[in-house]
């Protein structure tokens, strides 16, 4: 009589696991053919140091739309209320972004979820009043791998940037290690840290050609779905920002750090 019991137990524990969260936003998932996807994010950020001093709120729109049910299309627009640099005050919209994201494994049999995709940022707002663009076309391919292991699925993205004219010289390697927990159907818990390698060239952030330097965040982004296909996406974040010189030795600035805080919503039209 036991060993029925206890195979009814477990049946029932492997089929409650099954039907905890969906994983939409991890980074090796992407909707079905004909789902579309819609986020906004707003976002406060400041970076306080001896000589770097820059506070930011703004919002960014992101669509994306399953063109087969491994191909997933985006573009996102962000938008800055304010931003204070060097005691500068800026506005506007910022520059288009294009993505493409293509889940291997839905089409490849692999021990674990991959996808390859790659981000392309336009010069859209380059030449708008605000001057918010960068001026820049930076591509930015990546790969992703997870592995689902049940309640906790850990993740890896690698993600260089380049940008496009060669006398800028500027390359970042961007590598993210991360794990989604889940604590029920409708709560999942985002932790992730990211390094990133900036290869000398000309610095986004301070408009010089600069040395090599290295940036460190750790974030933590719980996602809670409040109604079917509907989620709500706080985050906070801590980076700390690697010293910067100029290829002559001269001093850019010494570490700083930058909080920020976002809240995001997302919803899949299905």
């Amino acid at each position: 009589m036991k060993k029925p019991v206890v195979m009814a137990a477990l049946l029932t524990l492997v089929t409650a696991t099954g039907a905890l969260a969906e994983h939409r936003l991890l980074v090796t998932s992407v909707p079905e053919k004909g789902q579309a996807e819609a986020r906004l994010d707003v976002a406060y950020s400041k970076a306080d140091g001896d000589d770097l001093k820059d506070e930011k709120s703004g919002a960014v729109a992101t669509v994306g739309y399953g063109v087969t049910d491994s191909l997933k299309l985006s573009a996102s627009l962000p938008y800055t209320f304010v931003q204070h640099e060097d005691g500068v005050k800026k506005d506007g919209f910022g520059d288009i972004t294009l993505g493409a994201r293509y889940a291997l494994s839905k089409k490849v049999k692999l021990p674990f979820d991959a996808a390859l995709g790659i981000d392309w940022k336009t010069t859209t707002a380059a030449d708008g009043e605000e001057d918010m663009g960068s001026k820049k076309n930076n591509y930015a391919p990546y790969l992703a791998v997870s592995k689902n292991l049940h309640t906790v699925i850990p993740y890896v993205k690698y993600q260089p940037e380049f940008i496009a004219k060669k006398h800028e010289g500027q390359t970042k390697h961007n590598l993210t290690l991360g794990a989604e927990i889940e604590f029920g159907h409708h709560y999942t818990l985002d932790v992730a840290a990211k390094f990133t390698a900036n290869i000398h060239g000309m610095d986004d952030t301070f408009d010089k050609r600069v040395k090599s330097a290295n940036d460190v965040e750790f974030e933590v982004a719980p996602y809670i779905e409040v109604a079917k296909n509907l989620y709500i996406l706080p985050k906070v974040a801590y980076k700390v920002i690697g010293d910067r010189s100029e290829y002559d030795g001269t001093p850019v600035f010494k570490n700083a750090d930058e909080y920020s805080l976002a809240l995001g919503v997302y919803y899949l039209f299905k």
